[in-house]
Order: C-alpha cells, then structure tokens, then sequence
C-alpha cells in the first residue's frame, strides 16, 4: 500500500514536471516572437522615419576611408601619382631645392612610371605660388599645331587625329619645366633634376599597377607587328610587363642625360641635335612635324587668373586653354551659398548643398564649352575673368532652383573632345613656395608612336582640337573656338589650382587632377569639401564623387566601395528627388593635393584610385 502511494506520488510528480516545462516552452517562444516582433516593427519605423536614421551619425553615409597614406610633414611635401617620384622630389627638397626644382624632377620621373599618361613627349599648365611676393605664376607649355596643320585635316579621318604621326603635336614639356628652372628654380644644378630618373631607365623601372593596367589593355597593339610600343615586351614571358615586373628603358636614359648635361636643354632638344633626328623620324613616319615647328615653339609664363573665396583665401589657376577657371568659377558660385561643416551634419542639407554643387557644375561647363586658346580667340580670356566675377555668381546662384533643368537652361551645348592620359603633382616647400602641375600625353599612350632613337612616346594632342562637322556621340556640334590652327594650343581639362591666405601668404592648399573631362569636376569636388566643409586632404579625395558636364545632361556619382550603393543610395534618391539624373559610375580620375592646417602641419595624398600613389615629405 505504501509502495502503491509512492509510486502515484511519483507520476503526479513527474507530470507536474512535465507541464511545468512546456509552461516554459512556451513563455520562452512568446518571448522570442515578441522580440521578433518588436525588431521588425523597430526596423519599420527606422525606415520610414528618417530622422531616427540621422540619430546614428553622420558616419553611416560615406564609406570607410581607403588605404591610401594621410601623411604628416612640418617642412615640405610632394604628392605624386607614384609614391618613388614623390620620394625624388622630397629627396630634392632636402637637399637645398625649392618647390619648383622638386615639381621638374618629380615631372620628368612621373614621365617615366606613369608612361601611359606622360613624358617628354608631352606637355603641361602649371600654377606656381612665391611665398615671398606673395603672387602666383602659371606656365603655359601645352603642345601647339604644326604649321602645315588646318581644320579640315581630320575631316574623314577621325582616327589619324588619334593615332600615327599626323596626331602629334609640337611637345611642350622640356620648355616648360627649363623655363620654370631658369625663372623661379635653380637651387639645385639641373642636372641633380634629370639624373635620379635617367638612372631609373638605365638600371631598372618597376612598373606600377597603374601602368600594368594600361599595358594590360593595349596588349593587343603592343604585341602586333606594327607596334611602335614594343619596349613594353617583357623579354621574359613575351607579353606585357607585370606590375611588379622591372623593365629598363636605356635609349631613353641616354636621352634624359643628354638634355641634364645640356647647358641649355631647350637649345638641344628644340633646334640642335635632337631636334634633327626627331624631326627625321617624323618624316619617315608621315609626320607634319619640322624643324621649324621645334625652332618656332615656346612655353608661355602668364598671369593667373584668381579669386578670393571667404574672408581671406585667394585660388590661382592657369588662364585658356587650360580649364582652371571652371572649378574656381564652381567655387566661386557656391561660396556665396555660405557652405559651412554643419552643412555635412544631416542628408538633408548634405544633399541640397550636393544638388547645389551639381546646378553650379552644370552653368560652369556651359561656360567651358565657349572655351579655347586665348592667343587665338581673346575674347576667351574675358569670358574666363567674367565668370569669375562675384557678381556672375551671383547672376548664377539666382537661377539655381531646387530642380534641375533641361541643358539649354544652362547655356552653350558646344561640345570638346575629352582627353584622358594626364598626371597631377602638388608640391610645397619649406618657404612657402608652392607647384601644382598637370602634364599630359592626352590619351593612353598618346599616338602610340614612340622615337626609335630617343625612346620618347609622343602625343597625340592634335586629337584635343575640334574638327568641323564632327558631333559627338550626344549629337552635340564641334567647338568652334577649338578648331584646329597652325600654332595654336588645343583647349584643355588641365586645372591646376593653388589656394593661399592673403593675410599671412601662407598656403592652404595644393590640388589637382588626372582623367579627362572629368580633372573639373574632381579638382573642384575635392577644393569644396577641404575649404568648404573643413574635411582633411585624404576624406576630400577618397569621397565618391559627382560629375555632370552638361552634355549629356547626367549626374555621374562613382560606385567606388561596396557600402556606396546603400550609403549613398540615401543621396542618390535624395538627388533624384531635386530632378537630377542620377547615373553610377567607375572612379575615373585620380588627384593629389596638400592641404596645411592653420597651425602649420602640412597634409598630403594621392588618390588611391590610380594606384601606386603616396606622398612624401619632411
């Protein structure tokens, strides 16, 4: 009888047990649907109501900085395309040289790594600041037309403007950097200048991701038997050089230290020798290009054009037909917007100043398609100062709306022929004195036709002059202004840029751009967010950018990390609710720029979309 009770105890026990844990089962999935529940109404909310959004912060909508280097430096900086030019420079700078003989040696070794996109076959604007007298220079050694060149040399024939002999044009790089040397350099032997990258070419060049890339995309031409471009076999494994990979270049080392050692380079390389045989080779090629074509080309020094952005700050850029007055008329127009940090502190008024930035963009471009050698069309140099007035940004900043607008409401539909193969180098010495320089061979490679004897790639820049009765893809008419003619300078994207304070003369920024039509943009993008948004010289260029030309009437903004299309899908939106049209892009341009704080710490970057790219300084 007792067992018999014990044993009822135990199943009522164990029953108890058995309900008491389902009691539990259940609570707990109660609770895990209401926390389920509440999640996803939290998320709702969220979604729907923007303001919570903005309560994380204002990190959530760019995205996490590159790899790129942010470096520190007290005295002086170079910031190149490639990180071993920037170390020349820097070492010219230590060793006793000034700004502008650090810009020349970085110059002549970007022509070198960066043979894609630069060299002595080349040309360039520069923009030049002397701390001591407190002005800016620029220099003017873009390539010119030959003689026997004319408007119509290219009608029927849009690719021999593009490839061949007849592409090229009179190069103006050696003028430029001797006539810079002789004018606001010379603290150091010239020589000292060419010969860490003759030796370079001589014992051995490493290539860069940058150039592999390039080399890796005209494969096919260089290895095809009439490639003029055949330096770049890699004897080795009988296909394009590798990044990675060493490669010498011993003709043009000869040629490098001919023009060091020359007592006067222009003299050698316009009417001596050099001149001679390139000339020579011109010829055999089909060429246009003669002796008095080298005899007759010189490099310019000009006034810069300039404007005073705030209370104190002053830009410098190059007159036409470079470009510089577009981004410092873009500039210009949005300072009267009062742009301030707080701007960047909520995607609202982020994207109205960005919708903003876009409508000044596209008033601006219109303006460049009026654009071309000031030597030829003066009446371009007054179009270039009158756009830079306060009071046409003022004209501007009326018509801007918070809706975007059909492309005649912004002017001319002119179009230019874009060009892409560009190097920038920003420099700053421990005088103040500062360099911004652009140089080009305009696109990959330039003609593809490379001297035999001397080992220099040649431009192909009579390809940047308009040619009648060629439109564009868009259906846009040729630029009249930019019609080709004997001696003339074609129009340029080029904007090297300079900004200083006016109270004490000391820099505040260094900047400019490689990479076509878009080197405005990209110049102008990253000056407004280092002066306007107070931001440091590496968020400025590592922020995916924006681009509208006006024709065609598309906001471009660049994919660039994988986070971009959800962070700035917020913008995007935001921007297509102001009328833009909004377009997903792949990085296109590659900048440099030194920024200095104003206790003095000087700041520098190269973009890391290029490649291979970091600063150096002391």
């Amino acid at each position: 009888m007792v067992l018999h009770q014990e044993q009822k105890y135990n199943t009522n026990v164990s029953s108890f047990k058995q309900r008491k844990f389902r009691a539990k089962h259940i609570i707990f999935l109660f609770i895990c649907a209401a926390v389920i529940i509440a999640l996803v109404i939290a998320l709702i909310v969220i979604l729907l109501n923007k303001e919570v959004v903005e309560e994380i912060t204002i990190e959530h909508r760019w995205p996490s900085p590159s790899n790129s280097l942010l470096l520190e430096f007290q005295k002086g900086a170079v910031a190149a395309d490639n990180g071993i030019c920037s170390e020349i420079g820097r070492d010219v700078l230590i060793k006793g040289g000034n700004a502008i003989d650090a810009a020349i040696a970085t110059t002549i070794c970007i022509g070198v790594f960066d043979a894609h996109s630069s060299g002595i076959g080349g040309g360039h604007f520069s923009t030049i600041y002397i701390k001591k007298d407190r002005r800016c220079f620029t220099v003017n050694a873009r390539q010119t037309a030959p003689k026997a060149a004319n408007e119509s040399m290219f009608v029927g024939d849009a690719e021999g403007s593009l490839f061949g002999s007849r592409s090229i044009a009179v190069p103006g790089e050696v003028y430029g950097l001797w006539l810079q040397y002789k004018q606001f350099g010379g603290k150091l032997p010239w020589r000292d200048l060419l010969m860490p990258t003759a030796n370079i070419c001589r014992y051995g060049i490493l290539i860069s991701d940058a150039l592999a890339v390039k080399l890796q995309e005209n494969e096919n031409y260089i290895l095809s038997p009439d490639s003029h471009l055949k330096i770049f076999i890699n004897p080795e494994t009988n296909g394009a050089y590798k990044a990675g990979e060493v490669m010498r270049r011993p003709e043009l080392a000869d040629a490098l230290e001919q023009l060091a050692n020359a007592a006067d380079p222009v003299q050698l390389f316009y009417n001596g020798t050099m001149a001679k045989d390139m000339v020579e080779e011109f010829k055999q090629m089909g060429g246009i290009i003669t002796e008095e074509d080298m005899r007759n080309y010189r490099a310019k020094l000009s006034q810069p054009l300039q404007i005073s952005i705030g209370e104190n700050l002053i830009a410098c850029g190059p007159p036409p037909p470079s470009s510089a007055a577009i981004p410092m008329a873009i500039m210009n127009i949005m300072d009267g917007f009062n742009v301030s940090p707080r701007d960047a502190e909520s995607s609202e008024s982020e994207a109205l100043v960005l919708h903003r930035f876009l409508e000044a963009m596209k008033f601006s471009y219109a303006a460049h398609s009026q654009f071309g050698d000031a030597d030829f069309v003066p009446e371009v140099l007054s179009l270039a100062k009158k756009i830079l007035t306060k009071q046409y940004a003022q004209d501007v900043r009326k018509k801007i709306t918070n809706r975007s607008h059909e492309s005649s409401y912004y002017g001319e539909l002119y179009t230019s022929r874009p060009n892409h193969g560009t190097a920038h180098i920003s420099v700053l010495d421990a005088e103040g004195n500062a360099v911004s320089l652009t140089t080009t061979i305009n696109t990959y490679f330039g003609s593809k036709v490379r001297s035999t004897k001397y080992d220099i790639i040649w431009n192909n820049d009579m390809d940047d002059f308009s040619t009648p009765g060629l439109t564009n893809f868009f259906e846009y008419p040729p630029l009249p202004n930019n019609f080709i003619k004997a001696g003339k300078r074609p129009l340029s994207s080029m904007s090297p840029l300079i900004f200083y304070d006016q109270t004490n003369g000391n820099v505040k920024l260094v900047v400019g751009a490689a990479g076509g039509s878009r080197i405005i943009s990209t110049t102008a993008w990253v000056a407004f967010r280092s002066v306007f948004l107070n931001e440091t010289i590496k968020e400025a260029v590592d922020r995916p950018r924006l681009h509208h030309q006006l024709s065609p009437n598309r906001a471009y903004y660049e994919t660039l990390f994988p986070q971009v299309l959800t962070i700035l899908l917020g913008f995007v939106d935001d921007l297509k609710n102001y009328g833009q049209n909004m377009v997903p892009t792949e990085p296109a341009t590659a900048a440099t720029g030194i920024l200095v704080s104003d206790n003095g710490v000087i700041s520098a970057n190269s973009d890391w979309r290029k490649g291979g790219g970091y600063p150096a300084g002391y």
